[in-house]
């Protein structure tokens, strides 16, 4: 049935093919309304499954607007913008996630975002297509018409059946809005059949049964048959039991057909089903499919009709079977929604008449076949027209043509090609691949001097897998080729050889391959090492490193070779026999001189490993000097082997000279670990082998040695610290921190922390100091100070001084430890005198950042020391020397502001206030902002505290000064300070100008306070009525939520003072910023003040503003802004308009459409003196009476026939007439000239309202 349009609303009824209608009406993006909805039924409406899918469309489109009837058998659905990104939906269990998933397929590629969805439910039943066949069916239908990244994920994380569902998938689709236009028009055959065989919390045996049943009815036809058997267990077994199968042919086309059949619902008292005949059903549903003979599965024919329908505007063909109700039903509704029409053409399926067709079409190419036999060109032309019509002669008339013209490569290439293209898919016992290996060696009866015929031979052969024909025929094709060519079967002949298992082939051939090609010796290496021929890998490898020309095909260096090796021979010499390995090794000593340990290692390793244990320490007096750690590693693992100890119970002293040796010569932490933990085993194993032999033979000296050889492993052990830290000062002896741990390690050791400090000063360079130089003298000082030698101390201090440091401070530092000292041991004046030299000028000038003088001639500016003379002065000084002191530091112009204010609270103390007060303002000229407020506050401060309003002006030219530049951040403090002056000493309109100032000089965070400050001082000092322009100001520049609560307390006053309209006016500006769904409370409160001042009117105005600032919220507010005033400035092109009447021009806008928008500010005036009620009524003495008429006239009718200009001027008139409202609800009238303009255009407004 055809849908009526009625106000451009299609409109179907009964709830057929719903589900299709609101898929073409979300993406038409036209308005559906659907009547009549089971109205005849015992359960009337939409069922539960429509609404989920209709909930689902919801959650995937902005702004979609749904209306039902209270019966719910009329639904209209206005689409929004399809959305999309990740989403979760919860299916109803009525129906399986199929229905849903069929149609979410073909919105997925027109979404905004990437599609992400997560559907949870039933994926199998009776009913839908199940999630596996959409899988294997929809999705590759899906793909097809995609373009670009077309990749469509469908994960089953969970199988769930009826009643109770359980199921869960996944589906991600990309953004695709250019679909491709496809021509499919041929299915091919069939290849291959897969399935999937499910049982869901009921035996396993289930799914086996249901397997072979399907099996027996598909092996008849294809034997190329595989059905998977997917036994649910726990988490993904859903909650309800089921089992079904899920069957898929696919084609020579990439055509995919599918079958389904599935348990009814499993309750008590259902009848039982039985396995084997869902296998069968199966089987003939996807028989069935294949014999409809189109290219689409009957599943998915409408989700093909609407991708066709809404690609490119080329002509797409798709031959599909028999149409279905539902396929016909949706062209209709296509012809409906998008104006789109389907040429439908029938098929002829005889064979005989297709076959009468084809022999038609190839009358003329046979003509000229005649004509030209041995023309190459008519031969391609004719095969090309085969192929194009997929004609099955094409390899009769291949094999026609190479008659004709045998010696054709053209011909026999592409012949070849294509036979082995239809092996395709085939097992390789198929007779099929004989018949292209005689093809082959047909064709290389003419073609042997071809090597692209004999690659594509042996690279066929090769996939057979016959190990010896296919040996054949390569060595046929090296054989038949020239030396040139030989390069181009070389790879496929060793990637068959790597293939199989024929080892002693495989090493004859590769001899004969390195003749041809023998920089390719590295990879004959590796494949006999991983053969396990080694011994024949070292010779190569021994022959390759004895090369001077060899060049890695790997870009391994010579000396990695070596490497090698040694390490291959080293390792196995039980199996290479035919080298010499001492006379190699023995080479590499002699070429590779800073490479000795390896090597050195390599041959010990060799000789242990050969059981020749007499012979490892002859090497290891010359390995001990030229090995470093590597030898002894290994030396020390060879002594302690409980398999040869017995045998070198005599070299325990040697081992020993060697660890000692070893730990006093490595220099990285890692090889330090590795030879102690070896000595410390050492050790051990040397008390048990002699605590075991004491038991054996014990002897009088036993005890002597048990305790000789238990100190020296308890002395080991002490000195773990120790030679760790030495072994770090070797890697950096310039290292501070290490320098200040071992003088730890020494404690309780005068003399050798002594020696550590003299050592360390001597040999730490400043330049490559780790760390801070100055710290060793500082601490080496302290020592002396510690045990009571002060001279000394002062020597190590005096020595410290003259160290070229490269930093500044580093010499203050020493300075003030030294003066420091002095101090603890009340040598006061002797302080002073060191800092004294310490600041002292050098004999020429010297600027403090050139570091190409030394740090002792910059030390005159180290504001550091100079600090800690000013401290010194303070404390043991006299006043003069002190203010010197700060003067010389001002004058050197390296003080901080912290520096200023000590120096002036110094000068307070000693009463010498105005002296204070020009070091403040010389702090003043020497910082800018931020670094002076800490001067300025300090100085305000105090000259306040000195002076209080004696010197008002003095005081406000200081304020005014220090305001001038004040950044926002810190000038509330001051004004603060500066209105308090004025208020305590100054006049008041003063105070409350400096707290205007304030409120625009501020962070705007900080406003709020501020205009509550302002407005509690003019309340104290003028009264409440002064505070309105406060208020007014403070609406106009504060943020939303400080403008609400300014808002309320402005009209909590108007109504304190009567003036119930200027509250009412205050609560209609305030609500246009306020959200009904935030901020219950101003609604609340507006509503309070309704009841107790207000009528039924201005309550029913308080509501309407209520709900149209609701409205206002939930509409795109920018974009009819801009639609609105587009609107106002078209109407009224000829005039123009200031802020305020452009703000009444879109009130205006608003009343004739009755939409309301963020920003527009109205003021409703309650009449409270209505019906006769007598109510107090505050008089205003500001009020100013004008006569305006009822609100309401802009509802007054123009007349028919009235000319534009008068409807311009009518609507200019009213605008005029609302700015007047607006003006007196404020009480803005400032000048006669307003007043005169008000009473001209109210009767202006009248005439043409009339």
């Amino acid at each position: 049935m055809s849908a009526k349009i009625k106000n451009k609303v299609l409109v179907y009824e009964g709830s057929n093919y719903l589900r299709y209608r609101l898929l073409l009406s979300t993406l038409s993006g036209k308005p559906v309304k659907i009547t009549n909805i089971r109205t005849k039924n015992d359960d009337p409406g939409l069922k539960e499954y429509e609404i989920s899918f209709i909930r689902l469309l919801d959650k995937m489109t902005n702004g979609t607007k749904i209306e039902l009837n209270e019966t719910g058998t009329s639904i209209y659905y206005n689409p929004g913008l399809l959305h999309g990104g990740e989403l979760e939906h919860d299916c109803s269990l009525q129906r399986g996630i199929g229905y849903y998933l069929e149609a979410i397929m073909i919105l997925a590629p027109f979404c905004k975002s990437r599609i992400d969805l997560k559907l949870r439910g039933v994926t199998n039943n009776t009913i839908d297509p199940s999630v596996d066949r959409i899988q294997t069916a929809g999705i590759p239908i899906l793909k097809k018409f995609l373009t670009g990244d077309n990749e469509v994920i469908l994960d089953i994380r969970k199988r769930g059946v009826a009643p109770l569902g359980g199921g869960e998938i996944q589906f991600k689709c990309p953004i695709n809005r250019n679909l491709k236009t496809i021509q499919l028009e041929d299915s091919g055959m069939v290849k291959r059949i897969r399935g999937t065989a499910c049982s869901i919390r009921v035996s396993p045996a289930i799914a086996n049964r249901i397997v072979e049943s399907a099996k027996s009815v598909l092996l008849k036809f294809l034997p190329d048959v595989y059905i998977y058997a997917d036994h649910c267990k726990r988490s993904i077994s859903g909650k309800s039991p089921g089992f079904g199968v899920t069957l898929t042919a696919e084609t020579t086309k990439e055509v995919f057909f599918s079958g389904q059949a599935f348990s009814p619902l499993m309750t008590t008292g259902s009848l039982p089903c039985v396995p084997e005949d869902l296998g069968k059903e199966a089987a003939i549903k996807l028989l069935d499919e294949i014999y409809r003979n189109g290219c689409i599965d009957s599943a998915f024919q409408s989700m093909t009709a609407a991708f066709m329908a809404l690609g490119k505007k080329d002509v797409c063909k798709v031959v599909i079977g028999p149409l279905t109700p539902a396929m016909i039903q949706f062209l209709r509704d296509l012809r409906d929604f998008f104006g789109v029409s389907f040429k439908i053409e029938q098929i002829k399926e005889e064979e005989d008449a297709t076959l009468s067709q084809q022999n038609e079409e190839d009358l003329p190419y046979e003509e000229e076949i005649l004509r030209n036999p041995y023309s190459v060109k008519h031969w391609q032309r004719y095969i090309d027209h085969l192929k194009s019509t997929n004609s099955k002669n094409l390899n009769v008339v291949y094999e026609r043509a190479l008659k004709e013209l045998p010696g054709s490569y053209k011909l026999w290439y592409n012949y070849l090609r294509q036979r082995v293209s239809q092996l395709k898919g085939r097992c390789i016992i198929d007779p099929l691949y004989e018949d292209v290996n005689n093809a082959f060696e047909r064709a290389l009866v003419f073609m042997h001097k071809m090597p692209r015929i004999w690659m594509d031979y042996c690279t066929l052969m090769t996939e057979e897998c016959y190990i010896t024909r296919t040996r054949q025929v390569f060595d046929r094709s090296l054989r038949a080729l020239p030396i040139t060519q030989h390069h181009r079967i070389w790879p496929l002949y060793i990637h068959f050889l790597k293939k199989h298992n024929v080892y002693e082939t495989a090493v004859r051939v590769f001899r004969r391959y390195l003749k041809l090609a023998p920089e390719d010796t590295e990879e004959y290496i590796e494949y006999l090492i991983s053969i396990e021929r080694l011994d024949e890998a070292a010779v190569k490898l021994a022959q390759i490193v004895n090369q001077d020309d060899f060049v890695s095909k790997h870009g391994k260096s010579n000396h990695q070779l070596w490497n090698e090796l040694c390490d291959l021979i080293s390792k196995n010499p039980s199996k290479i026999k035919s080298l010499n390995v001492d006379a190699i090794i023995r080479g590499g000593l002699r070429r590779y001189t800073d490479q000795l340990g390896p090597l050195w290692n390599s041959l010990a390793d060799y000789y242990v490993r050969s059981g020749l244990f007499e012979r490892v320490c002859v090497y290891v007096c010359v390995c001990a000097r030229v090995c470093m750690l590597s030898f002894y590693l290994f030396f020390f693992n060879f002594i302690i082997k409980s398999t040869v100890s017995s045998q070198f119970c005599g070299y325990f002293n040697f081992a020993r000279d060697i660890y000692e040796e070893a730990i006093q010569t490595v220099t990285t932490v890692r090889d330090f670990t590795q030879v102690f933990d070896a000595y410390a085993q050492f050790e051990e194993l040397s008390l048990k082998k002699l605590i075991e032999e004491a038991a054996r033979n014990p002897t009088e000296e036993d005890d002597i040695k048990l305790e000789l050889r238990l100190a020296r492993l308890e002395h080991l052990m002490e000195r773990r610290l120790l030679l760790l830290n030495s072994v770090l000062l070797r890697q950096n002896p310039h290292n501070v921190a290490e320098w200040h741990k071992r003088v730890k390690l020494y404690e309780g050791q005068p003399h050798e922390i002594i020696n550590t400090y003299t050592e360390a000063v001597q040999t730490v360079q400043p330049q490559l100091a780790v760390g801070k130089l100055y710290t060793l003298w500082v601490a080496f000082g302290k020592f002396y100070e510690e045990n009571g030698q002060i001279e000394d101390a002062r020597v190590v201090f005096e020595k410290a001084t003259h160290v070229p440091y490269t930093k500044v401070d580093d010499l203050a530092s020493v300075w003030c430890e030294w003066a420091e000292m002095e101090i603890r041991h009340g040598n006061c004046k002797e302080a002073l005198k060191l800092m004294h030299r310490a600041t002292t000028m050098p004999a020429r000038k010297v600027a403090y950042h050139d570091e190409t003088e030394t740090v002792q001639m910059r030390l005159y500016k180290s504001l550091k020391v100079w600090s800690m003379y000013a401290d010194l002065e303070e404390s043991f000084g006299t006043f003069k020397t002190c203010k010197a002191v700060y003067d010389k530091i001002i004058d050197l112009k390296i003080a901080t502001p912290q520096i200023i204010i000590n120096y002036g609270l110094f000068l307070e103390e000693n009463n010498y206030f105005e002296e204070a007060f020009r070091a403040y303002e010389k702090g003043i000229a020497l910082f800018k902002w931020p670094n002076v407020y800490d001067i300025w506050n300090t100085y305000l401060t105090k000259f306040l505290k000195r002076y209080g309003g004696t010197k008002l002006e003095r005081t406000r030219d200081l304020f005014e000064q220090c305001l001038e530049y004040c950044p926002p951040k810190y000038a509330k403090a001051l004004y603060l300070l500066y209105a308090k002056l004025e208020e305590e000493h100054g006049l008041a309109r003063h105070a409350m100008s400096v707290y205007e100032r304030a409120t625009n000089a501020v962070l705007p965070e900080e406003r709020f306070d501020m205009f509550n400050i302002y407005i509690k001082k003019a309340a104290d000092i003028y009264g409440v009525p002064k505070t309105r322009q406060i208020y007014e100001k403070a609406i106009e520049v504060l943020n939303d939520d400080n403008t609400r609560e300014i808002c309320l307390r402005f009209a909590e006053m108007e109504t304190k003072l009567g003036e119930v309209d200027r509250a009412r006016a205050i609560y209609a500006h305030c609500s246009q910023i306020c959200d009904p769904r935030v901020t219950s409370n101003f609604w609340q409160i507006w509503k309070e003040f309704e009841v107790r001042h207000g009528n039924e009117d201005t309550m029913r105005e308080m509501l309407r503003i209520k709900r149209s600032v609701q409205a206002m919220y939930n509409t795109q507010v920018n974009m009819m802004s801009a639609q609105m005033l587009n609107n106002a400035s078209n109407q009224i092109s000829d005039v123009t308009l200031d802020a305020m009447r452009l703000l009444d021009s879109k009130i205006t806008s608003n009343a004739d459409n009755a939409a309301d928008v963020k920003g527009v500010i109205k003021f409703v005036r309650g009449v409270t003196e209505k019906d006769g009620k007598s109510e107090s009524h505050v008089n205003n003495p500001d009020e100013i009476n004008i006569d305006i008429d009822d609100e309401n006239d802009n509802d007054v009718e123009i007349e028919e026939g009235t000319t534009i200009y008068l409807q311009i001027a009518s609507k200019l008139s009213y605008l005029i007439y609302k700015y007047l409202i607006y003006k007196r609800s404020f009480m803005f009238f400032s000048t006669s000239f307003e007043l005169n303009l008000c009473s001209h255009f109210i009767i202006f407004s009248q005439i043409f309202l009339r």
